[in-house]
């Protein structure tokens, strides 16, 4: 139970850290005071408004994810009790950095902290933007942005907040306090290293772990270094055998393709299922009685395929024209990747630069995010140098090219000792940090009253 609520409760740390400004909408019992300071250390502190706020978002978070952390007595003494060690920490923490002077901010932190606020608000309405544009009959377009915009708001539970205004400033604070936060960790944890043995060690331990992780399952080195290169972390140290780079034209049709080439491929299927069946049964008699069904069948079937690709064809030869026109420019020459980076439609090669220098991977074990079967086929009936002709299957038209082999075995140590050494300092630094709070949360100066929010349970939080 504790190492699920410390993951699901730190998963929203950062958006919470601001409702102890917001003020709690819901009116106190006759035998509760929602204004009871129940932490504090300074100036700053807590109300035991501020805190059932918090409690509430919570149980409505954790209950949107199928859990009941209050479920019984001993549960919610951890739930209460940790809700209050996140408000408290955030409190101490803000304290700290204020007392030693460490949010007077420079020109570089005060940009970067506006332009984290900027993307911020700015993404907020353009996802609103993007849903809008797609619903049908709005007749104010802003209007009806507000409107989701301070749902989104309730959802959290701030349904004090009456306009996108509000909501904004809402989340400004919670950016900065965030911002904050991690100033005065980067402070306290600056001495922070990691020794050449500890990088060895991880290097070493993370070839053997990946040996025999791959031995059992080498589909999963795929998933595994392409996670890695997409979005960072541990480095992959160990590379199996049989694995490949890949580069990709993909050109897909645009919209649904027609009701009648979806029912007519139901029909082909159903087809294919009764002639099976009375085939079976003929093979099973010594006196066939379906050969004349059977002839019927294959004529109906050839029919009804005809049109069906009639259709398929006429849905997809505008894409069919681009991929032609691709592989034009490749018969006359030109580079893959330049080609590529002109047509694909591949949102892996267009998202990630890298992609488009050195491929995808690709290998003939499954992962679990692969390639199509039809893909595999094409693909390794290359060499490495060439590419494909132009093939087709569900996900549309494609070329594909054959970049290079993977290198088997051990990774380079030089290459991945700057990455590993900075993955174990943040590691030691988040341990040390977690050291340094609760240090800090447990000195004289800091006043906290466990026994004030059991006044709180989930009956509350139901009501409100």
């Amino acid at each position: 139970m504790k190492k699920l609520v410390s993951i699901l409760l730190s998963a929203v740390f950062a958006l919470s850290c601001a409702l102890m400004l917001v003020s709690c909408s819901t009116e106190p019992k006759d035998d509760i005071d929602l204004t009871k300071v129940i932490a504090s250390v300074g100036d700053r502190k807590i109300t035991l408004g501020e805190y059932k706020t918090m409690f509430d978002m919570y149980i409505k978070m954790w209950a949107s994810y199928g859990y009941d952390p209050t479920s019984d007595e001993e549960s919610m003494n951890e739930f209460r009790n940790m809700i209050m060690d996140l408000l408290v920490s955030n409190m101490v923490v803000l304290y700290h950095g204020e007392k030693d002077g460490l949010f007077e901010l420079n020109d570089e932190q005060q940009a970067e902290l506006d332009a984290m606020i900027k993307e911020e608000i700015d993404g907020l309405h353009e996802y609103y933007q993007d849903i809008v544009s797609s619903e049908e009959n709005v007749e104010d377009t802003d209007k009806r942005i507000e409107e989701l915009i301070l749902e989104e708001a309730a959802y959290y539970g701030l349904t004090d907040i009456k306009t996108v205004e509000e909501y904004e400033e809402y989340l400004k604070t919670s950016i900065r306090e965030s911002y904050y936060n991690d100033i005065v960790k980067a402070e306290a944890t600056k001495d922070i290293a990691a020794s050449d043995d500890e990088v060895r060690a991880w290097f070493d331990d993370g070839v053997k772990e990946l040996k025999e992780k791959y031995n059992d399952d080498p589909g999963s080195y795929k998933d595994d270094k392409e996670y890695y290169e997409m979005y960072g972390g541990d480095p992959v140290v160990y590379t199996p055998e049989g694995y490949f780079r890949m580069m990709h034209i993909l050109i897909a049709p645009e919209g649904t393709i027609s009701e009648e080439y979806t029912a007519l491929k139901g029909q082909l299927d159903a087809l294919i299922t009764e002639y099976g069946k009375l085939a079976f049964e003929d093979a099973r008699s010594d006196e066939p009685k379906n050969t004349e069904r059977l002839a019927e069948i294959i004529a109906e079937y050839n029919e009804k395929e005809v049109k069906a690709n009639e259709l398929s064809e006429e849905f997809n030869k505008e894409a069919k024209k681009k991929i032609e026109l691709a592989y034009k420019e490749l018969q006359e020459g030109k580079a893959f990747s330049e080609v590529m980076k002109e047509y694909t439609e591949d949102e892996d090669f267009i998202s990630f630069a890298d992609y488009m220098e050195k491929g995808m991977l690709i290998s003939r074990n499954e992962s679990y995010v692969d390639w199509s079967d039809k893909v595999k086929e094409e693909f390794f009936k290359l060499k490495q140098g060439e590419y494909s002709e132009v093939f087709f299957d569900t996900d549309g038209y494609h070329i594909v090219y054959f970049v290079s082999v993977e290198e088997p075995g051990e990774a380079d140590f030089d290459k991945y000792k700057d990455v590993i050494a900075e993955n174990i300092k943040e590691s030691n630094a988040d341990e040390e940090w977690e050291k340094i709070k609760k240090e800090w949360c447990s000195a004289e100066e800091v006043m906290i009253d466990y026994e004030a929010i059991k006044a709180i349970n989930k009956s509350d939080a139901a009501a409100a």
